[in-house]
């Protein structure tokens, strides 16, 4: 397999990930998930959020939600945040819709919020049973169409400096 960016920065921290191979046509996040075989909450999309003023936002939701758009302005103490298209997204990051990875764009070009999910479950932050053991991955892309990784989550909040709220709705 051919080590994106994503990967050959991983490597770099010391930091265990698998890759997984998908067929590079498929966009939607919960499709990826299906196709590499991992539930739909432990895939990560990473969206890109313009502020009015100030470096741009990627916030990582799990594949089966949405972000709270609300939820991440009150967390980054902004009064409005925009969704960016498509053509922006690239532009922002300089890469295409569908392999954005927080693992592949220039270190400290954007602040990074996870959904809380990653760190502790979908079913604690729902309140319907215990929280995950730290030992199932969370998946996202591997910076290019048709490859994701999946890794602990804690090693990636870390090694993005990330914040973690509750930004999925």
């Amino acid at each position: 397999m051919h080590k994106t960016m994503a990967m050959r920065r991983l490597e770099q921290a010391g930091l265990g990930y698998e890759a997984r191979e998908y067929p590079a046509t498929l966009r939607d996040a919960s499709r990826v998930a299906a196709a590499i075989g991992v539930p739909s909450a432990r895939m990560f999309k990473t969206l890109v959020v313009e502020r009015t003023r100030g470096r741009p936002l990627l916030a990582l939701v799990p594949a089966d939600r949405s972000l709270d758009l609300r939820a991440l302005a009150s967390i980054v103490n902004e009064k409005k945040l925009t969704l960016a298209s498509h053509h922006d997204a690239e532009r922002l990051t300089g890469l295409q819709v569908g392999g954005i990875s927080p693992l592949a764009v220039r270190h400290g070009a954007f602040d990074v919020v996870v959904d809380i999910s990653a760190l502790v479950g979908t079913r604690d932050v729902e309140g319907k049973g215990p929280t995950d053991d730290g030992h199932d991955p969370i998946w996202l892309s591997g910076g290019r169409r048709g490859k994701s990784v999946g890794m602990q989550a804690a090693d990636l909040v870390a090694l993005l400096e990330a914040e973690v709220a509750l930004i999925a709705a």
